[in-house]
């Protein structure tokens, strides 16, 4: 059942490439390939080429500084920007706006099942936009820096893509509550849709756009920064540590992300057992 959930809330997302709605019929072969691999090329090609120049440009000087954790810090924290940008939209559309949750509710399917594929949907959304941050700066740092133990390495960098995605998995869950609930109170609804889509438009713009200037500064003032996040953000230090391939970070980190999601998996099938009950009732 959440195999077929799941199936079915992603062709709802990519319905656009298989069906257009201006001429109101199905796309043909030929369109739906060519939009599936534009797709890809701006994801792999475009986004994932960027942030691999970047990854090189910072591979080298942080290792040489013995900054190894701050370099995985850094791409943890856009990969997040980038999963919670890229999936926040979609999960209060597809988790807490779903056209079908009324209907889906009052079926005799298990709200645990539902909630299991609505979030599986979620998170794969939150780590194909997170992972093409991620991946990228882990590939550098195992080809860059071979004096440093495989395995560990290895683990370390599996560890973080999978620590990203479950951090973007709750924070998009949040996020598309809190949008929900300031959604429902809005009599012009589709205002805070526009206002909030500008707003991280405008925040991925900015960084982008000042991202060398960010950079120069960074390499300026290296263990200055170093230092501010040793002291005043622990857990970035630890999820930076856990992708150079600290064991005990490894576990620690994962420790917590899977208490969040067990946490918000708990929350949210709380509210919707109560929307299930209501209908039931």
């Amino acid at each position: 059942m959440v195999k077929l959930l799941l199936k079915k809330q992603l062709s709802e997302i990519f319905r656009s490439y298989f069906y257009d709605a201006k001429k109101n019929k199905p796309r043909s072969k030929a369109s739906t390939v060519s939009l599936i691999v534009l797709y890809v090329l701006l994801m792999v090609g475009v986004i994932g080429g960027m942030f691999t120049l970047f990854s090189i440009g910072l591979c080298a000087p942080l290792h040489e500084a013995g900054l190894d954790w701050l370099y995985f810090t850094l791409f943890a924290l856009v990969g997040v920007l980038m999963g919670v940008f890229g999936s926040v939209f979609n999960t209060f559309s597809g988790l807490y706006q779903a056209k079908d949750n009324d209907l889906l509710l009052s079926l005799p399917i298990p709200v645990r099942t539902l909630m299991a594929s609505r979030l599986l949907t979620v998170y794969l959304m939150g780590l194909m936009y997170s992972a093409v941050v991620i991946l990228p700066a882990v590939i550098v740092y195992w080809v860059t820096v071979s004096a440093a133990p495989m395995a560990a390495t290895v683990l370390g960098g599996i560890a973080l893509i999978l620590a990203v995605s479950l951090l973007v998995l709750v924070l998009s869950c949040l996020l598309g509550w809190v949008v929900a609930k300031i959604h429902s109170k809005l009599k012009r609804k589709n205002l805070l849709t526009t206002l909030i889509a500008l707003a991280f438009f405008a925040l991925y713009y900015m960084v982008c756009f000042r991202a060398n200037e960010l950079i120069e500064q960074l390499m300026l003032h290296l263990n200055e920064v170093g230092a501010a996040i040793r002291g005043s953000a622990y857990p970035l230090y630890l999820m930076g540590r856990m992708g150079a391939g600290d064991y005990l970070a490894v576990v620690l980190v994962l420790a917590v992300m899977a208490a969040l999601c067990a946490l918000t998996y708990l929350l949210l099938s709380r509210t919707f057992l109560s929307i299930a009950t209501a209908n039931n009732g």
